[in-house]
């Protein structure tokens, strides 16, 4: 599922046309930060994408997802990716950040679980959720700014994981209203008959 084909991956300055309209590497950001940003981007869009988008099985997409996990795996082992998103990922942050790959690893985790869990039993397993899914971004973030000291990560990191949490608690709450809106519409139709 993934393409070897470099023009199919994503362009230096982030295309705003996908659906979630999330700023990515702003002109704000610092010059240096903007490529590894971009980087680390579409290798998350990628994976979330496989995990939740077009009509392919889930079988289909927990292998494409394992794609992934197999060319970290490769970068971990001091190989060159396979796919150009991978080695994109590798020559624009993961080498000259000195990335940890964990965070990487964490949201590969957290996409597989949107493949095969629709439903969180309580607010500790949506927490758990978050923490594999919005938390490793905040932690490959400050890495990139150059905060990579265990003190200085510590002191950040309860405070960041509660920014990251929150916005992405909050990105939910529009698709929890359309859920529920289309539960009533479908409750309301088969009573009405």
């Amino acid at each position: 599922m993934l393409s070897d084909d470099p023009n199919t991956e994503f362009p230096i300055f982030m295309s705003v046309n996908h659906y979630e309209k999330l700023p990515v590497g702003s002109l704000v950001m610092p010059r240096r930060l903007r490529k590894p940003t971009h980087a680390v981007y579409a290798f998350a869009r990628t994976a979330d994408d496989l995990a939740d988008e077009g009509n392919a099985e889930a079988d289909e997409r927990l292998r494409a997802l394992d794609e992934l996990k197999s060319e970290l795996d490769r970068i971990q082992r001091g190989e060159v990716p396979l796919t150009p998103l991978m080695q994109r990922l590798q020559r624009e942050a993961i080498a000259p950040f000195k990335l940890p790959l964990q965070p990487f690893y964490d949201l590969l985790s957290a996409f597989s679980q949107d493949v095969v869990k629709t439903r969180y039993q309580d607010f500790g397993d949506l927490i758990d959720y978050c923490r594999r899914s919005a938390n490793p971004i905040g932690r490959i973030m400050l890495h990139l700014y150059g905060q990579t000291d265990e003190v200085s990560i510590a002191q950040k990191r309860r405070h960041l994981h509660r920014v990251t949490t929150h916005q992405l608690l909050a990105g939910m709450l529009p698709s929890i209203g359309r859920r529920a809106a289309s539960i009533s519409r479908r409750t309301t139709w088969k009573n009405s008959k």
